[in-house]
């Protein structure tokens, strides 16, 4: 488990933060599961990571991804890559993703510094920590 760097469109901010944007779905891997990162100044595990096709994630996965319904996923996603476009059948990796703070209260068990339970990271806390000052 490890602190990771995963950069966010600003667009996404207000959703990221009051958590209805919970996965993001990237052309390659930035994660896996456990490991941490920090977003607009807090931080969240990653809880999954799978391959899976757009047309799925369109299709099932839209709110996940922060939008009212899925071709504002398909225009978004074709914004972003205006170049090679939205293909149904394209893999990508669905990054699913939680806040540290919204975990069920237990006692922390570290291991190099994460918890083997919830997956918080001692570093991670830090670095909100840094982003505040």
């Amino acid at each position: 488990m490890q602190l990771r760097e995963i950069p966010f469109n600003r667009h996404f901010e207000e959703r990221i933060c009051d958590g209805t944007k919970t996965a993001t779905s990237r052309t390659k891997r930035y994660g896996y599961t456990g490991d941490s990162f920090v977003a607009f100044g807090r931080c969240f595990v990653l809880i999954s990571v799978d391959k899976k096709p757009l047309g799925e994630i369109a299709n099932h996965y839209f709110e996940d991804e922060g939008f009212n319904k899925p071709q504002e996923f398909i225009d978004f996603w074709n914004k972003l890559h205006y170049k090679k476009r939205f293909q149904v059948g394209q893999y990508v990796y669905f990054h699913k993703f939680q806040s540290t703070s919204k975990l069920p209260f237990h006692i922390h068990d570290f291991e190099n510094s994460v918890c083997i339970i919830c997956g918080y990271d001692k570093r991670c806390s830090q670095e909100v920590m840094e982003l505040k000052i």
